[in-house]
């Protein structure tokens, strides 16, 4: 069975798109493709997720805009693939998080897609909502990758590994036999694209050259690592909408050079996940480290963390279990489409904090 997975990331730059089959042997990657955002959209992605409160016709604005680039994706990829849409099984959507909320009086994670329009566009059955079915069972409803690292991990015939996502937030899985561990670390690329985008009107710091540019400024990189979210226990999720512009600007930035800024930004990535590895996975010391997500292209950024992780773990990229560190994030939704299709509860009580395991997503049919 063939299933398509498509995703936004935190960085709002773009819709990744994948398809993946799932049998009796395991997943197999038939192809990706990734579809620029263009930068009015994007420009208005991420002012709503800054604001408090969100106006009601510019957020269905939005969603239109996004289902249309998502339609695009799965176009493009099926045209690449020579797929018909009577071969693919379902698309499973993430969707893109404009607020993630799990700790509000009425938890709640707020991802914009429309299921409804995009299944009729494509000719396609669409399931989504997954963090929604997560905080119904109990759960923060994220991070849901970890369950998907370990099948990852299974087909490898691999038995103890920790993933480390480097997305606009940062998020850490364990896997092992004793069971699996996964919470979101903080920001990844999230305040360095803030700052970029701010000072050089550019979306990201190509290669982290910027950042290399710099100096770390010592006392205010100490102020960063103060922050209350990175002190929390297990489990925890975050966001860009905690990350943002608004809590960059409680720091006094001004006295400093921006290019001193984007490097202590990268040091307090790399300073934050080592923290949280050496207290919450110290006892898997010696295991991979498998790291994907768009920050892998950030040269600079992977030099500091493979400097500040190698004594204690090896670090390596998902190539090293077979899958393009480029588009596991986006296997997720496709392999959630396959357990909503099969039935299969996704096990998330040590990650998330659900209460038991649960079959993740709404599936929207096609009107035939």
């Amino acid at each position: 069975m063939i299933f398509l997975g498509v995703n936004t990331g935190t960085s709002a730059d773009a819709v990744d798109c994948v398809a993946f089959r799932f049998g009796s042997k395991g997943q197999q990657l038939l192809g990706g493709v990734s579809v620029d955002i263009h930068s009015e959209l994007r420009q208005d992605i991420l002012a709503a997720v800054e604001l408090s409160t969100l106006d009601t016709e510019k957020l269905m604005s939005l969603r239109h805009q996004l289902t249309m680039v998502y339609s695009q994706s799965i176009q493009v990829l099926m045209e690449q693939l020579s797929l018909s849409v009577n071969q693919v099984t379902a698309i499973g959507l993430h969707g893109q998080t404009i607020h993630h909320r799990p700790d509000a009086c009425y938890p709640y994670s707020l991802q914009i897609e429309d299921a409804h329009h995009l299944a009729n566009i494509v000719g396609i059955d669409v399931v989504g909502q997954f963090r929604a079915s997560d905080i119904a069972a109990g759960g923060l409803g994220a991070p849901l990758i970890p369950a998907y690292h370990q099948y990852c991990l299974n087909q490898a015939e691999k038995s103890t590994g920790i993933f480390l996502n480097l997305g606009g937030i940062a998020n850490v899985t364990i896997s092992s036999p004793s069971g699996v561990l996964g919470w979101d670390v903080g920001p990844a690329n999230a305040l360095m694209d803030l700052w970029v985008q701010k000072c050089l009107q550019k979306p990201f710091d190509q290669g982290g050259e910027w950042a290399r540019s710099g100096q770390i400024i010592d006392d205010l990189l100490q102020q960063l690592m103060q922050d209350p979210y990175l002190q929390a226990g297990l489990p925890k999720s975050t966001g860009r909408d905690y990350f943002s512009t608004a809590w960059l600007n409680q720091f006094t930035l001004d006295q400093f050079t921006p290019e001193d800024i984007q490097a202590t930004l990268c040091a307090f990535t790399v300073n934050s996940i080592q923290a949280d590895l050496r207290q919450h996975a110290h006892q898997y010391a010696g295991a991979p480290i498998y790291v994907y997500g768009k920050g892998v292209k950030n040269k600079f950024m992977m030099e500091q963390l493979i400097s500040a992780l190698s004594d204690d773990w090896p670090v390596t990229t998902t190539e090293a279990i077979g899958i393009d560190p480029d588009w596991l994030e986006c296997g997720l939704f496709a392999w959630l489409a396959f357990c909503h299709h099969t039935r299969t509860p996704v096990d998330l009580c040590k990650t998330t904090g659900a209460l038991r395991p649960t079959v993740l997503g709404a599936r929207v049919q096609q009107v035939r």
